[in-house]
């Protein structure tokens, strides 16, 4: 058994319900930013200073594509682009500030969610913990890394020497590892109930379905 605490979406950035299998592991990963991140959050901070890519390590390429090369962040009048449709892909390199951390673990899907580490450790001490934009960030993430993958194949030393390697490296599991999202808001443990707060509005869905009232 193995628990440990995550940090969830945001009520407006669900984390969404649905099973499926962690497949692989990506060490030192690159972080690219989604069009609305990208629209809504760092093009404000580009108006104001277009160095702010270079100083958090991103690289901005010229379109969406896979082979879109990269560009001069001081090339474009970021006035003049819309929050709405961003035009290009910025890419975050790996890193000691990069967003997803160390680590991610990845179980490709629609919702584009994962489970990944992050810089924001001080967020795990907090009782309620719906901060992201909608994937999980894993507490220890190390830890359960060497528990995913049974320890043998993949151990602290073994992470150390993949980490010590500033390029991003993935580990396949030998087999994939069943992965269920839930969202409970009463968890019972040794016969006592413990109640949470109903953050996505879930349960009042489910109580007005259930008395023909949605």
């Amino acid at each position: 058994q193995d628990r440990r605490r995550v940090v969830v979406g945001k009520p407006f950035h669900k984390t969404p319900m649905f099973s499926h299998e962690i497949q692989y592991a990506e060490f030192n990963p690159t972080w690219t930013v989604p069009r609305s991140i990208a629209g809504n959050e760092i093009l404000p901070k580009l108006r104001k200073d277009p160095g702010y890519l270079e100083r958090n390590n991103y690289k901005i390429h010229t379109s969406w594509k896979a082979d879109a090369p990269a560009m001069n962040p001081h090339s474009i009048d970021w006035s003049s682009v819309s929050n709405k449709n961003f035009p290009y892909r910025i890419v975050q390199q790996p890193g000691d500030n990069n967003a997803l951390g160390q680590v991610k673990f990845l179980f490709p899907n629609r919702f584009n969610v994962y489970l990944h580490d992050t810089q924001s450790k001080n967020l795990f001490s907090k009782a309620s913990r719906a901060f992201s934009h909608g994937c999980i960030r894993v507490e220890k993430p190390l830890e359960f890394a060497e528990r995913l993958f049974g320890g043998r194949s993949l151990n602290q030393s073994k992470i150390g020497k993949i980490l010590s390697n500033p390029a991003t490296q993935r580990v396949n599991l030998r087999k994939p590892v069943p992965l269920h999202l839930a969202y409970f808001t009463v968890w019972v443990d040794g016969g006592n109930a413990t109640f949470h707060e109903d953050i996505y509005g879930r349960d009042k869905l489910v109580g007005k379905i259930l008395f023909g009232r949605a």
